[in-house]
């Protein structure tokens, strides 16, 4: 019981260190601010090398931008 209990807060607290990044650069894709969205996925991903879920993102931002090979090494790495 304490464990799950540590583990929730363990889990909410990592939630809250990535989600303004996270936001931002989210934000940036949406409003077609590819190169921004880039900046910032990458920076994400220094402090988060194997976030499968950042580098999915990061590949869609780069085939968006129009770097076919840079997404395609993002979308591996995220596997």
């Amino acid at each position: 019981m304490i464990f799950r209990q540590c583990l929730i807060i363990v889990v909410m607290f990592c939630s809250c260190i990535v989600a303004g990044p996270l936001e931002d650069a989210e934000q940036a894709y949406q409003q077609k601010q590819y190169s921004e969205s880039i900046s910032l996925y990458e920076s994400l991903l220094n402090r988060y090398p194997t976030h499968s879920g950042l580098l999915y993102n990061l590949g869609n931002s780069y085939i968006k931008n129009e770097q076919l090979g840079l997404a395609i090494t993002m979308y591996r790495r995220a596997l």
